[in-house]
């Protein structure tokens, strides 16, 4: 095939449209949760080519090519642009070493091969998104509160446990509706599938 006929065959299928539309949907969805419970969307300083850092010890052809399409800094964009529109504050943190240290104990965390790792201090076992989504939220606080948010005790208990010292904040879920989990859940399929 020719170079226009290539062009041609892949305007018929839409996919900036596609992209575009899951886009503003997802906006859609976490601006307007983040205005029901009056709270702030937090999001991560992310650098000039955040997708060819990704993709760089990717080994699988398909996936790096998936992450490299996702457009992460669109839609942190469209984001920050729906927000906004509805007048929902935006802040921006710094996502520099989220990932190392324990958000209760702010004790190193050793990761083996796979992306858990065990508190040094406490010996809790924390998947590596987990502990960098908490310290995200605790640096969140840091700044809304002035600086001044403890590390762990941000004004927010993360303890479960009715027994003095038994901490469960590892072990609870976060509870999400299955209404909003399945919409996001298809949204972030269709825009990572070229159809």
């Amino acid at each position: 095939m020719t170079g226009r006929r290539v062009r041609r065959a892949m305007g018929r299928l839409r996919e900036g449209f596609r992209k575009k539309d899951y886009r503003y949907k997802i906006a859609n969805l976490v601006v307007r949760e983040a205005l029901r419970v009056r709270g702030v969307v937090v999001i991560e300083r992310l650098p000039n080519g955040v997708a060819r850092f990704m993709v760089g010890r990717i080994d699988d052809k398909q996936l790096r090519h998936r992450v490299y399409q996702a457009a992460l800094k669109g839609v942190l964009n469209t984001i920050v642009e729906k927000a906004g529109e509805y007048g929902v504050p935006v802040l921006e943190v710094d996502p520099k070493n989220t990932s190392k240290k324990c958000p209760i104990h702010d004790a190193v965390i050793e990761y083996g091969r796979d992306r858990f790792g065990v508190c040094s201090a406490g010996g809790e076992r924390w998947h590596r998104e987990v502990v960098a989504l908490n310290n995200l939220f605790f640096r969140a606080l840091g700044v809304l509160d002035g600086g001044f948010a403890r590390r762990g005790f941000g004004g927010v208990c993360l303890d479960g446990s009715p027994v003095p010292l038994g901490s469960t904040v590892t072990h609870e879920p976060t509870r999400i509706p299955m209404s909003l989990w399945a919409r996001w859940k298809t949204l972030m399929q269709r825009l990572n599938m070229n159809k």
